[in-house]
Parts: structure tokens; C-alpha cells; sequence
């Protein structure tokens, strides 16, 4: 018998449509993407080429805030569902580089409000969290990394929650040193008295991907 992974359902194919141009950057990086695509998973898109703003008449987006590198990530996962940002070398520095490229990509997530995007990324931290260098030594993520989450999304969120497990669990207090954010702590005070106040919390059941997925919305009848 020959392999099924290539057979889908009818369902299940992309959605193509007609194709945007997205302008990423101050002096801009241009990419194509297909409209009814990058509308389905992204309401900020979405409600851009639906609504009366002038990109529905155009077909151009203009996003000179946003990282062209980071904007890429995004549209290789629209595709493929995947997200390059590893590297095949694994130590400190790669480490730090991939954890900024996620950060970057789940805040860009957060503005585009794909929660699928989000979801996925939030799985990639988790899959890089779980690697050791060749000396068996795992590494964490430090107060870079936690000024960069908390600066970046607008209140809770999945990256946060798993920011606070993540210290609550594994982490000492010297990767805390450098660390500003005063909403942070005060997550991680709450959920370290949660634990105290709770015997059946199992610190070994956290970290696991789905505790931070969120969902989306349900849509309002008008």
C-alpha cells in the first residue's frame, strides 16, 4: 500500500483567493499573500479587507512598525504550518536568538489576532525548552525575555501564563535578575500562593502546550 500523509480531505485544502501585497518595514520588504487565506486566520486582516479602510480597494497593506524577518515567519506557518526558527546548532547564543525570533513572532500574532499563530508558537517555545546542548545543559528564558512578553502583549495571555510556570517550576531566582516588568512578579506571587494553598497542584504537569493555547472568540450576532 502507499503512503495516505499526502491524501486530505476536500475540506481541508487551503484557501487561496486573490493575492495582497503586504509592505513590512520603514523601508519596506514586499510580500504576496493570498487574501482569503491570510483573512481566515487573521481578523486584523480580515477586518482591513472588509471593512472602509482604502487597503480593501487597494490590495496593499502598509505595516512599517513590524520586523520584515518576523512578518516572514508568520507567512511561512500560513502555508506550511510550520515555523522555521531553529538552527542546527543548539547553545546559548542560538538559544537567545530563537527565543527573540518566538517572542517576536507571538507578539506580531497578538496584533494580526490569530490565536491559531499564537497556539503555535507558544508549541515551538515549548519544543526549544525541552532541548539540551551538547553538555546536557537546558536553558531558560531570562528577564529579556520576560520584559520583551510583558511590554509586547496588552494583559494575560497564554505566553505569560507559561513565562510564570515556567519560573514556578524549573527556574532560579539569579534568571530573575535584570527582570522589570512589576506585573510579572505579581503573576508569579498569585500562582506561587495557588500552589501553596492547593495540594493537588502537580508542578510536574505544567509546561504542557495546551495549558497555554487560548480560543478564539466566538463571534457576536448583531
Amino acid at each position: 500500500m502507499g503512503s495516505t500523509t499526502v491524501r486530505a480531505f476536500e475540506d481541508e485544502a487551503i484557501k487561496l483567493g486573490e493575492v495582497l501585497e503586504v509592505h513590512v518595514g520603514e523601508t519596506p520588504d514586499i510580500f504576496y499573500v493570498h487574501q482569503e487565506l491570510i483573512c481566515s486566520n487573521s481578523k486584523f486582516f480580515n477586518n482591513a479587507m472588509n471593512g472602509k479602510w482604502e487597503e480593501s480597494n487597494n490590495r496593499i497593506i502598509q505595516l512599517p512598525t513590524n520586523q520584515p524577518a518576523t512578518f516572514n515567519l508568520y507567512a511561512q506557518w500560513l502555508y506550511t504550518r510550520r515555523i522555521p526558527s531553529g538552527n542546527s546548532t543548539f547553545n546559548i547564543k542560538t538559544y537567545q536568538k530563537e527565543v527573540r525570533k518566538l517572542v517576536n513572532a507571538y507578539i506580531l500574532g497578538d496584533q494580526f489576532q490569530d490565536t491559531g499563530f499564537k497556539n503555535a508558537v507558544v508549541d515551538a517555545f515549548l519544543s526549544v525548552d525541552e532541548i539540551q546542548d551538547e553538555e546536557g545543559t537546558q536553558f531558560y528564558p531570562g528577564g529579556g525575555c520576560i520584559k520583551q512578553v510583558y511590554e509586547g502583549t496588552p494583559g494575560p495571555c497564554g505566553f505569560r501564563r507559561f513565562l510564570v510556570d515556567t519560573f514556578l517550576r524549573d527556574c532560579s531566582y539569579e534568571l530573575l535578575e535584570g527582570c522589570e516588568p512589576p506585573e510579572f512578579f505579581q503573576d508569579l506571587a498569585v500562582a506561587s500562593l495557588k500552589v501553596l494553598e492547593s495540594k493537588n497542584v502537580d508542578l510536574a504537569e505544567l509546561l504542557k502546550g495546551r495549558l497555554y493555547h487560548e480560543r478564539e472568540e466566538a463571534s457576536k450576532e448583531s
